[in-house]
């Protein structure tokens, strides 16, 4: 009869954020589904929920800067706004998606 020793291994202590966004999730995707080598290392060393909330958050920043700059050559201005809100609306979807 064969026996094994199991240890009770731990992860590091990680801080973790409640909100996940979709940037974070399709990350976390990709690393669990094609980097299974990178995404355990980053899991065993506790840096995961970190790289995650950075990728998050460089996400957010480049949309933000996104959709300013196309406002911008858009022309859609807060002027436009005042007197037709619906065509600002519409614009400003447009943009967005």
């Amino acid at each position: 009869m064969t026996r094994f020793l199991l240890y009770n291994l731990t992860l590091p202590a990680e801080e973790e954020t409640s909100y996940i966004g979709v940037w974070r999730q399709r990350r976390l995707n990709y690393l669990k589904y094609h980097r299974k080598v990178l995404y355990y290392n980053l899991l065993t060393s506790g840096k995961l929920h970190s790289l995650l909330a950075d990728t998050e958050e460089q996400a957010q920043q480049l949309f933000s800067r996104l959709v300013k700059q196309y406002t911008e050559n858009e022309g859609v201005t807060e002027q436009l706004k005042a007197p037709d809100q619906m065509k600002w609306i519409q614009k400003m979807n447009n943009i967005s998606n």
